[in-house]
């Protein structure tokens, strides 16, 4: 017998077992056609030190006769995080809710192994691991996965089919040599528009450019960002205004930025921060994960002006092939258009547990709400907003 012909499923539900699996887990990634930083040994377990306090771990593993690690679903139980979903249990990834939501995920299978390992993970989920949740709720998963065209299958083949729920889609590009031949790339007017930008920055403000090069730096900086994320959106800003989401970003430079797994470039004027932007790196690929300005320089265009520095670093300094400037709803992506010049789709997918009343509540749930968003006049309610 081969030992890859059978494949053994274990469930780590303790922290003891998750950390054991650290010496294994970021090879596995590298063995695996999984994409962008949130899928790594250190922000999953940077992410659950951060949040774990009303979740449960339902990690599973999957290995050959041999021992070799060939998989891993990175589970957890999890109450959902606001609206209606505050009162039923997600079976969802490890980072994959709350205001830190992480993107890309999906299980972590060797290249390979995909049509063999994932409907394993689904059967363990289902049938031996479906006792304690309401809802499986996995978001912004790449449409065109391996991993999830195995794992649809064998959902529909057990009658428990996976409903999409909603459709994003990434804007990410193929960086040149040169910051030259990326910008001239761009249209001649906005081209024009950011040349106009950045020359007013210099020439009429003192202005200085700071990279984080500690840790220490890095948390100063995410300081400013949570100071101009309140200063933008008030209390409607979704990010940085909990303390589980600085310890996160806190504890992701203290690990990823000796390594060079994060970055953060600050810009000041007249003294002061007035533009912070955060991107991770994993590979030759850069994951821009937040821009945030001062709304007191809006005729600035400070955005755009932070853009072209990230742009700058990531071609100039770290030698980098892509840039990906993450989820956006539906397919409109907006801004990022400017930078960009492909689209990666992502989707949502959720499975109401069969097995369970509170599954059969949140399934009927999701029904009203689609009949709901399909009539041709409707009210924004409660329930639309927050399933």
């Amino acid at each position: 017998m081969n030992p890859t012909d059978f494949i053994h499923i274990d469930l780590c539900d303790t922290e003891f077992l998750l950390r054991s699996l650290e010496p294994e887990w970021n090879a596995l990634l590298a063995r695996s056609s999984a994409t962008g930083p949130f899928l790594s040994w250190e922000y999953i377990s940077a992410w659950w030190d951060a949040n774990k306090r009303d979740a449960g771990l339902r990690v599973l593993t999957a290995r050959d006769l041999t021992g070799e690690l060939r998989g891993i679903a990175p589970m957890m139980v999890a109450r959902g995080w606001r609206g209606v979903r505050r009162g039923f249990q997600h079976l969802a990834f490890i980072g994959g809710i709350g205001d830190s939501m992480a993107e890309y995920q999906e299980f972590i299978v060797e290249a390979g192994f995909e049509k063999k390992v994932a409907p394993l993970f689904c059967e363990a989920l289902l049938r031996k691991q479906g006792g304690d949740w309401d809802v499986l709720h996995c978001p912004v998963i790449p449409a065109d996965s391996l991993v999830l065209g195995a794992m649809s299958r064998r959902l529909d083949e057990l009658g428990t089919p996976a409903r999409i729920i909603g459709r994003r889609c990434a804007a990410w590009g193929r960086l040149p040599a040169t910051f030259e031949e990326f910008e001239s790339a761009m249209s001649r007017s906005f081209r024009s528009r950011l040349n106009n930008r950045r020359n007013a920055v210099e020439k009429h403000h003192s202005s200085a450019w700071r990279m984080a090069t500690s840790p220490a730096d890095a948390h100063q900086m995410l300081d400013t960002m949570a100071a101009l994320a309140r200063a933008r959106w008030g209390s409607d800003s979704l990010a940085y205004h909990t303390p589980e989401f600085m310890d996160l970003h806190r504890e992701l430079a203290n690990r990823l930025l000796p390594t060079g797994g994060m970055e953060l470039i600050e810009l000041s004027l007249e003294g002061r921060p007035a533009a912070v932007a955060c991107f991770f790196v994993r590979g030759r690929h850069a994951y821009v994960f937040q821009i945030l300005w001062d709304p007191g320089h809006s005729e600035l265009a400070l955005g755009n002006v932070l853009i072209s520095e990230v742009v700058r670093h990531c071609i100039e300094v770290r030698r980098l092939t892509h840039i990906d400037f993450m989820a956006s709803p539906g397919d409109d992506v907006g801004w990022k258009s400017h930078w960009t010049t492909e689209k990666a789709p992502l989707v949502d997918i959720e499975i109401p547990n069969p097995d369970r009343l509170r599954g059969s509540a949140f399934g009927l749930l999701r029904s009203v709400k689609t009949w709901h968003d399909t009539r041709p006049m409707r009210a924004t309610t409660v329930l639309s907003s927050s399933l």
